[in-house]
């Protein structure tokens, strides 16, 4: 097993892509989150001039025996035999699962495939299908099948973000479009989507635009890293609005909070933000009637797993108890329509 590695690695890259790749990596600079040095930086750091890192060329002469066999001489067959063994016993495990896991993918595409040919896929399914397409190197049908999710549904971000995406590791510099778009119309995409843009920017030796998607991946974590602040509690000056929950969520909550003994009462908010006020704050108040015993955070925390494992809960939101929180109570019960479930005091 190990030894086929070695022999499938000694089959030489292609010059060009060989070409490629060293010009990439000369290219990028050392950032302040890398584990090492740039290539450049090391080399420069050894003694290489930058009159002669310009000049530098790829390396097309194979060598005649490998470092293995200069510095290890007789040793080495006994060394690989250890090595093999180890290998094999770390490896077949981890082997094992991935193998089941690529029948139980090809299981799935082949179900898509036979029911697309009786009827039209939806968008999330034929996204699906292209992941999968793509998973199994058939890299154009994934692409034709993801520009149809998008000509399906052109409001759909991830298969926005997903086209994009592979144009661009086509080397299809409209990518960039697309992705922008998909960064623009969801938070999430921000991260990602830097990454990929300045991925690509760099293979195309365009280092300072890609410095620019660098900063906006950076500016981006800490402008999260301010909303979570923002969003993580109530402060006296917050301006806080009434939550206007879908009434068929609220009802399938009563039924559950009905069944869990220690609520009385639930409280639903939402709080108004100055970062990201598209993506709305609700902060969920509960009453719990938890005695003191030693294990109140226990008890408090397994009321609120009962809470969100009974019931899908259409939003994100901050919890807060009267545990911990006692004090919230009096501010967040005057907002109208905030109580959505109360105990009958006959039944506590």
């Amino acid at each position: 097993m190990y030894l086929q590695i070695a022999d499938v690695l000694r089959f030489p890259i292609p010059d060009e892509t060989a070409g490629e790749w060293l010009t990439t990596a000369l290219q990028q600079k050392t950032d302040h989150d890398d584990s090492h040095p740039s290539l450049t930086d090391r080399l420069l750091a050894i003694g290489y001039s930058s009159e002669r890192l310009s000049v530098l060329e790829l390396i097309t002469e194979r060598p005649a025996e490998s470092a293995a066999q200069t510095y290890l001489g007789g040793n080495l067959p006994c060394l690989r035999q250890q090595v093999e063994q180890v290998f094999r016993q770390s490896a077949v495990e981890r082997w094992k699962t991935g193998h089941e896991e690529t029948l139980k993918l090809k299981t799935e595409l082949l179900a898509l495939e036979q029911k697309s040919q009786m009827e039209p896929l939806s968008p999330d399914e034929l996204l699906e299908l292209s992941g999968l397409y793509e998973r199994f190197d058939q890299t154009d049908r994934a692409f034709d099948v993801a520009r149809t999710a998008l000509e399906r549904d052109p409001n759909n971000v991830h298969a926005e973000f997903h086209l994009g995406r592979m144009m661009l590791e086509q080397k299809r510099e409209e990518g960039i479009s697309y992705i922008e778009s998909a960064m623009q119309r969801e938070r999430d995409y921000i991260f990602s989507g830097c990454q990929v843009i300045c991925g690509y920017l760099l293979g195309a030796g365009r280092s300072a635009e890609a410095d620019t998607y660098k900063s906006r991946y950076y500016a981006g974590a800490d402008h999260l890293k301010e909303m979570e602040e923002e969003r993580k509690a109530l402060c006296p000056k917050d301006v806080i609005l009434p939550a206007a929950v879908d009434v068929a969520f609220l009802a399938e909550l009563c039924v559950l909070a009905e069944g869990v003994k220690q609520v009385r009462e639930i409280l639903i908010v939402r709080k108004e933000v100055k970062i990201f006020p598209d993506e709305p704050c609700y902060y969920v108040y509960l009453d719990l009637k938890i005695f003191p015993n030693g294990k109140e955070a226990e008890s408090m925390n397994s009321v609120i797993q009962q809470l969100h494992s009974g019931v899908v809960w259409p939003f994100e939101h901050y919890v807060f108890t009267s545990l911990y929180h006692k004090g919230y109570y009096k501010r967040l019960q005057i907002v109208q329509g905030a109580t959505v479930y109360k105990r009958d005091r006959r039944k506590r």
